[in-house]
């Protein structure tokens, strides 16, 4: 499974190149890692056109991005251990790693991809040695460092909807030990999605202005990396990195659907069902059929919304006789401004708006060595400090329907939960690799943590100042929801015990456990205007996972074929359920368990083809789901069901060949990956709206490259059969007979230009 990281060795040649992560905290071959990672070299990024953090899904069978708020929240999914609250102040159960630094927010997981050595991609339990929240798996972007030689490189793109590309990086010694390392990406496209507003049906009830109606789906990111390193005499060596990035974005690319809320006799809420195309919502509204690239949104503007990252880590290494140590300090802020149109229709009716900031310091030291005895052994301590602080909410502009309601139908107002989060981490941790035989080996692993939490939360009404933005400088309606304070301490454990055996072949066969945790947080509940929650529902518990699994990898024809394959057994408890109703979302905790298998094959059969193949099955269940809350006249609705975002089958594959052609003396090369996922739920009730068909997603292209391997000329292109599906939706039949969803892109073209200096 997974992919490269590029050699010294020619990669037309007939052998499959070495595979080196760092997923066990040291250098080792892909082949020899006793556990389900993936991998994806700077070359195999750059060939398939991996643009973002998204795109690694389509790679790694089992591994899925759950989405919320047309994309603009997105974290990764991993063999149904997922997440999908759209307060994405707080941490999700995949832990995001960057440059070997911890990513304490969600909303700084997804980003765009540029100047990477590689991306491991790690699955089940990683607490061991990847610090907190690794409960189902972890996903590591790992950038190029400086280089002693001087090297360069430049990448300008162009495609559909005036997308432009550039990327570039220059490397090389400044001085005597010293080298540095200046990287930089920019990117941008027209929105892709035709704003018809107000055609459609439906009466809006606000007059076009100079921000309605406007396109959606656009894109406008910039960001840089810099780099220093030293060595400090011949065992010290000391690496400062920077890294910014700015995306200006418009209000979520939603388009508006029918759906239906149906009731049972008690008038429990039991099911939702999706009306066919050209049938009007609750509203009124009629929307432009899928696959049209129309929405008719009154609340949309193309750009004034952002994400903004910054980070700066320092890395020290310093090399004893027998053993390293390793210092990794880092800061990290995130900012992050966005809004969507709740009915996704042209009826103005209510939006939701979000603007967080949040703000953490991690400082991880560990050292590793080997005995004599072959021995290995690692062990550290780790602390991270994050502190957020979020606005999130309805905005109702005025005139809408929503805004009536309080009395404030002139003005508009704006509903808002301010929020403040604390969340300090202690912990230490050890690993021993200890041989039994020349062959076996055990391997035991634990961590010990200590979280400190501590959660503000207000909820009142806010006079409208500007219908697009938050508003929080008047309060014209206090309390309502109850203020409160919350203070936790979480005392986890994580750990693990693996036994590996080592065939004279070199192949690999392993069985292990792992305990991973992850810690509680903080329900902050919308004022939609159901009851608030008690004082006693606003935390949640941490959550536990014990995973069983056994695996084994072997390659077989002289290194030309390469196997992997695992099976897994996840005991869930008290699983951190995200259940969606109308407009407003809780975490509750349910005990779940989840099994499956991966397969997985590299194969080079002559010295032009190369090509991977993979594919997941997963099967979980979240236990005891309230599907309806109790009624005067019957009890609650329970049922088991699946995670969201967690399709059952998932497969990949992808190809690349040499055309025996000599075309100006280079080397034209047929490109093509192909990946599928099973339906899928976008909510946790499961109902029958919101369940999505699986799809499959065709890219292809050709690619030249001349003789002395410096200039590379592209045409690529994804969604080739231009298929139409849902990546993402949300459910308000019970609000307003409507709902929002988003559609895939549609097919996208782009050309390149790549020369290494």
């Amino acid at each position: 499974m997974g992919g490269t990281e590029q050699s010294t060795e020619d990669t037309t040649g007939a052998f499959l190149d070495d595979i080196v992560v760092t997923a066990n905290r040291r250098s080792q071959n892909l082949q020899d890692v006793a556990l389900s990672v993936s991998a994806l070299g700077s070359r195999e990024l750059e060939a398939f056109n991996v643009r973002s953090g998204t795109d690694i899904a389509r790679f790694t069978p089992g591994v899925s991005i759950s989405n919320s708020f047309a994309g603009q929240s997105q974290q990764y999914s991993i063999r149904g251990v997922t997440q999908n609250d759209y307060n994405d102040i707080f941490e999700g159960p995949i832990a995001v790693y960057y440059d070997d630094t911890y990513m304490t927010s969600i909303q700084g997981q997804v980003f765009g991809t540029f100047d990477l050595e590689r991306v491991e991609i790690l699955k089940g339990p990683q607490g061991t040695l990847f610090g907190k929240n690794a409960t189902g798996g972890l996903v590591h972007f790992i950038p190029k460092q400086p280089t002693k030689e001087t090297e360069a490189y430049f990448d300008w793109g162009y495609g559909r909807f005036n997308g432009v590309r550039l990327e570039g990086a220059v490397s090389g010694s400044l001085a005597p030990n010293l080298r540095g390392r200046a990287s930089i990406l920019y990117s941008r496209s027209d929105p892709y999605l035709k704003n018809i507003y107000p055609a459609g049906g439906g009466v809006p009830t606000l007059p076009p202005g100079p921000r309605f109606g406007e396109d959606l789906g656009g894109e406008d990111l910039i960001a840089g990396r810099l780099q220093l390193e030293t060595d400090l005499g011949e065992r010290l060596n000391v690496r400062l990195a920077g890294t910014a990035a700015r995306m200006t974005m418009g209000n979520g690319p939603y388009t508006n659907r029918a759906i239906q809320p149906v009731f049972n006799a008690a008038g429990q809420y039991i099911d939702t069902i999706a009306l066919p195309s050209g049938t009007p919502d609750g509203l009124g509204f009629i929307a432009p059929p899928p696959g049209s690239e129309q929405t008719a949104s009154d609340f949309a503007k193309d750009s004034g919304y952002y994400g903004r990252s910054y980070d700066a880590s320092l890395h020290v290494r310093y090399e004893f006789d027998s053993f390293d140590v390793i210092s990794v300090t880092s800061y990290k802020r995130f900012e992050k401004s966005m809004a969507v149109d709740i009915d996704g229709g042209p009826v103005n009716f209510v939006n939701y708006g979000q603007r967080n900031t949040s703000n953490s310091l991690t400082q991880e030291i560990r050292a590793a060595g080997e005995t004599e005895g072959g021995l290995r052994w690692a062990t550290g301590a780790f602390f991270s400090k994050a502190r957020a602080r979020g606005r999130l909410g309805f905005l109702a502009p005025a005139n809408s329907l929503f805004a009536g309601q309080f009395g404030a139908t002139a003005t508009g107002i704006d509903l808002i939960n301010p929020l403040k989060y604390k969340n300090t981490n202690y912990s230490i941790f050890a690993n021993v690799d200890l041989p039994l035989t020349n062959r076996l080996t055990l391997v035991v692993g634990g961590r010990l943590i200590r979280e400190k939490l501590r959660f503000n939360f207000a909820s009142n009404g806010y006079a409208n100042v500007d219908d697009y933005e938050i508003d929080t400088e008047t309060i014209i309606i206090p309390g309502l929801q109850p203020s409160s304070r919350h203070r936790e301490t979480d005392r986890l454990w994580a750990g693990k015990v693996n036994l590996e055996y080592r065939f004279e072949d070199g192949s690999l066969a392993y069985a292990g456990v792992s305990r991973g945790v992850k810690g509680g947080a903080f329900n902050a509940k919308l004022p939609d205007g159901t009851p608030p929650l008690l004082a006693s529902e606003i935390p949640y518990r941490p959550e536990t996972l014990y995973s069983y699994e056994i695996g084994a990898k072997t390659q077989l024809f002289e290194d030309r074929v390469r196997l992997s394959a695992a099976a897994f057994y996840y005991d869930y408890k008290n699983y951190q359920t995200f259940t969606l109703k109308n407009v407003t979302g809780t975490i509750s905790n349910n005990d779940a368990h989840a099994w499956g298998g991966e397969l997985g094959a590299q194969f080079t059969p002559t010295d032009r083809l190369r090509g991977t193949v993979a594919v997941a099955y997963t099967k979980a269940t979240v236990k005891d789901v309230v599907i309806a809350a109790a009624a005067p006249t019957a009890p609650a609705v329970l049922d088991d069901v699946n995670p969201t975002f967690a399709p059952r089958l998932q497969a990949s594959g992808n190809l690349s060949y040499d055309l025996p052609l000599d075309l100006f003396g280079g080397t034209l090369t047929a490109i093509a990956d192909v990946s599928f996922i099973s339906d899928f739920y976008d909510n946790i009730r499961n109902f029958t709206g919101q369940r999505h068909n699986g799809h499959t997603l065709v890219n292809g292209g050709l690619s030249w490259l001349n003789a002395d391997r410096t200039l590379t000329i592209k045409g690529y292109v994804k969604n080739l059969t231009n298929n139409t599906y849902v990546e993402t939706a949300f459910d308000t039949a019970s609000l307003c007979g409507c709902g929002q969803i988003q559609y895939s892109k549609p097919r996208w073209w782009t050309v390149s230009l790549r020369k290494e200096f």
